[in-house]
């Protein structure tokens, strides 16, 4: 009997490459925008994989991840003038609140895991509005990224 690989093993081949190389699969919760109010505040949760919850945690600000500039940073709980982090490692979420929003905070923003290699994060919008409002829209990023490739 003869077998053939056809379009119909591609699927089991695919699986198979997959369970051969060490891919990491993570997911990282977060809203995608937050509206706040000119001189109010909001509070952003950045949800982890618990696997994280001994990985420092940050959030910063700037259009392209890659450049973007801390703001502030765990452990522990952390503060600087208007911005604060707080870790929850049992909730498995980092919790970051800034006051008295400025029209300069209107940014891109990204809630960022610190691990060995490439770090993890998902973007967050913030808009400061002139209205009394505050709304957040919360979306799931997952990131799938394969470590190391033979």
């Amino acid at each position: 009997m003869k077998t053939s690989l056809g379009l119909f093993n591609a699927p089991v081949l695919c699986l198979l490459w997959l369970t051969k190389h060490n891919v990491d699969s993570v997911q990282l919760s977060a809203p995608k925008v937050v509206t706040g109010a000119l001189g109010g505040s909001v509070t952003i949760p950045c949800q982890y994989d618990r696997h994280y919850r001994d990985n420092s945690k940050y959030w910063c600000k700037g259009l392209i991840y890659e450049l973007c500039e801390i703001i502030v940073r765990t452990p522990n709980r952390q503060r600087n003038d208007r911005s604060s982090i707080v870790d929850d490692k049992d909730a498995g979420v980092f919790t970051v609140i800034m006051t008295s929003l400025l029209e300069s905070d209107n940014d891109k923003y990204w809630c960022v895991i610190s691990r060995s290699g490439r770090n993890i994060f998902s973007g967050v919008k913030l808009s400061v509005s002139h209205t009394a409002a505050t709304t957040t829209t919360t979306t799931t990023t997952t990131i799938l990224e394969q470590n190391e490739i033979s």
